[in-house]
């Protein structure tokens, strides 16, 4: 889109091997696993429970800071004027 001369605003990609390394530091892997085990996928509300209890353990547990310094070093390089809810 750059080369096509469209303007596209900075930024950059998290990849998904990064989310690995998160759940691999943290542990929450195998918790994450054990709740989806339990899970009956022909039952809504069974599927509606994991879902809400795997994203609570995700932003109950602490954020690995060699994860946030690699992001936070990506994110000065955009020289971005305002910086929300970091």
């Amino acid at each position: 889109m750059i080369q096509n001369k469209i303007p596209v605003p900075q930024g950059f990609v998290i990849l998904a091997s990064a989310f690995d390394k998160f759940l691999k530091e943290s542990d929450l892997g195998i918790e994450i696993e054990a709740k989806l085990h339990k899970v009956n996928l022909q039952n809504i509300n069974s599927v509606d429970q994991a879902s809400n209890e795997i994203r609570d353990l995700i932003l109950d547990v602490e954020f690995p800071k060699d994860i946030a310094r690699e992001i936070h070093e990506e994110f000065s390089k955009l020289k971005a004027k305002y910086v929300a809810g970091i």
